[in-house]
């Protein structure tokens, strides 16, 4: 909003006033304005008395009752404590796909901003099963679980990829922990990496020893290993065929055709595909293989879409009291 001019900085007006429009139009923004003003405040205080003390775990409590454990000096947690959410166009989406005693996996669950109001969306005779395998997020998410008193959460510490193998953490960047990714032990990239490793496993694997029940809901978000993990959960897709809530890594252009290996994969399997808005079911829109997805990124976040299988399409999900669901499939 601003450009470097000879003698310092010139604002632009007109950029800085759309950008404020646009910030305004946020639907977290609007949700809960005079709440979004007091923990502004208090992180802005918090941070001129002390910025040090932003890095250290702090509970707090979401909209509608359930309470998250994150540090402030990290772009989720700060989203979270301010905003109450992140990502919310999935967060939106999991609100009208999950019901009571749905059952939700997610893979790459860092603290918990969607897999702890999904427990409580799904209730006591739902289940959640989280995995997450950097162990900090892990303890966060943990003391989260117990904070919100949710009894339907399992937290697994493992990865899980396309076969079993042995990983290493690499941090993520810039302030954001939830990009910290694994890379397979032993490989080009892992090679000479200190972190001791990371066990992971397949979800085929793992499903009889805990024995996970049908799945609705498998939202993955791994940094770049979502078609790994979605090829190691083969059988389950193949005979639950849940809905698949992923990020999109690995995005290129050829020839005008626009690819992931997430979404070729789920393209493959006979998924379709869909943009989400703000909007949840309702502001679904399908992408055609080798469409463009990019429209459909979260401003300053990333990139999610969500897959469908023409065996248990959108309405499917839909229950009596929510007739959005039908609506919007037709």
């Amino acid at each position: 909003m601003s450009e470097k001019v000879k003698g310092g900085w010139q604002v632009e007006p007109r950029r800085t006033v759309t950008a404020g429009l646009r910030y305004l139009r946020r639907p977290d923004v609007r949700r809960a304005p005079a709440r979004l003003v007091l923990r502004r405040a208090d992180f802005e205080i918090r941070r001129l008395i002390g910025g040090d003390r932003l890095g250290r775990p702090r509970t707090f409590s979401l909209p509608g009752g359930t309470r998250v454990t994150a540090c402030l000096d990290d772009c989720v947690g700060r989203s979270l404590y301010i905003y109450g959410t992140y990502e919310w166009a999935s967060a939106r989406l999991l609100e009208d796909l999950l019901h009571p005693g749905g059952v939700f996996v997610d893979v790459g669950a860092h603290v918990g901003s969607l897999a702890l109001p999904a427990a409580r969306r799904v209730g006591p005779e739902g289940l959640v099963v989280a995995f997450e395998p950097n162990g900090r997020a892990r303890e966060q998410l943990v003391s989260g679980v117990r904070a919100s008193r949710v009894a339907n959460v399992v937290v697994l510490g493992v990865g899980l990829a396309d076969r079993d193998l042995r990983a290493v953490l690499r941090p993520g960047g810039d302030g954001n922990s939830g990009m910290t990714r694994l890379i397979e032990a032993g490989g080009p990239a892992g090679r000479g990496r200190s972190g001791g490793g990371v066990e992971c496993r397949t979800l085929d694997g793992i499903r009889p020893e805990i024995a996970l029940p049908p799945v609705d809901v498998l939202k993955v978000d791994v940094e770049g290993w979502e078609a790994r993990v979605l090829q190691g959960a083969r059988g389950l897709i193949a005979d639950d065929r849940p809905a698949v809530v992923f990020e999109v890594n690995g995005l290129r252009a050829d020839g005008g055709s626009w690819h992931s290996p997430a979404m070729d994969w789920l393209h493959e399997e006979g998924y379709a595909l869909f943009g989400m808005g703000p909007g949840g079911a309702a502001a679904l829109r399908r992408l055609w293989p080798g469409e463009d997805p990019r429209p459909f990124e979260e401003p300053w976040l990333a990139l999610n879409l969500v897959a469908f299988h023409p065996d248990r399409p959108l309405a499917s999900f839909a229950d009596a009291d929510r007739r959005v669901l039908r609506a919007a499939a037709s």
